[in-house]
């Protein structure tokens, strides 16, 4: 089981933070893995789906949905899993979530979340390895 947190100190205000991350076009890109985000809305809402292509170092490229299970001003959760249309095993079932806390006037923390399962050959050996060096 992979988990991680990542805080990141900005200095700017928690309001500009969050502006641009409630676009799910920017939260989703921020993890490297991710190549293309699908999604109609203009900001993320509970419940909605968003497909994301990802691409891992250009050997394995898979389409995943993410369903948003958490939005509200300064927190935005989701779980993500393969598309529905995969004739494979999901090799990483998770969620993942950014929170921005305010701090000052033009000062806040990002907090980024991720948990997940890895399930894919050899994962009990490089699992832990990979997730640590690559997430989030």
């Amino acid at each position: 089981m992979g988990e991680c947190t990542r805080t990141l100190r900005l200095d700017v205000s928690a309001d500009q933070v969050w502006d641009w991350l409630k676009v799910p076009q920017n939260a989703f890109a921020v993890n490297i893995f991710h190549a293309e985000v699908e999604y109609d809305g203009e900001t993320v809402e509970k419940g909605s789906a968003v497909r994301v292509l990802h691409d891992f170092f250009g050997v394995h490229k898979e389409m995943r949905q993410s369903k948003v299970l958490e939005a509200r001003k300064y927190k935005v959760a989701w779980g993500e899993y393969l598309a529905p249309e995969a004739e494979t095993k999901d090799s990483f079932p998770h969620t993942q979530s950014y929170e921005v806390v305010p701090i000052g006037e033009q000062s806040c923390e990002l907090i980024n979340k991720l948990t997940g399962k890895y399930d894919f050959p050899g994962a009990k050996y490089i699992g832990e390895a990979l997730f640590s060096k690559y997430m989030p």
